[in-house]
């Protein structure tokens, strides 16, 4: 889930408030709302309050709520043109050969 720290935040303060919908809450953070209900999930599994989130700072928030992954890791790595094509594929390619 790539979500910034700042709209996590957001997504945190407003899940505190009973009366607003998860696409409420995707809708005013510009997220889907199976990305507010994920957080949802996270901050219930952990049971975590309002206070004890407001007290850490964002790299421990983060790594509170996802572990370990870092805001924007991708579950799978980049495919680089050498890793498909080769030693000097950027040449062949190039070239035409």
């Amino acid at each position: 889930m790539k979500i910034s720290i700042t709209t996590l935040r957001q997504v945190i303060r407003l899940l505190a408030d009973p009366d607003l919908s998860m696409r409420s809450i995707g809708r005013t953070c510009r997220i889907s709302p199976n990305t507010a209900k994920a957080v949802n999930a996270q901050l219930v599994n952990k049971q975590l309050s309002w206070a004890d989130l407001q007290a850490l700072d964002d790299g421990k928030l983060y790594q509170t709520l996802f572990g370990d992954k870092k805001p924007g890791d991708s579950r799978k790595p980049v495919p680089g043109v050498a890793t498909e094509f080769g030693k000097n594929s950027t040449l062949r390619l190039f070239i035409g050969s």
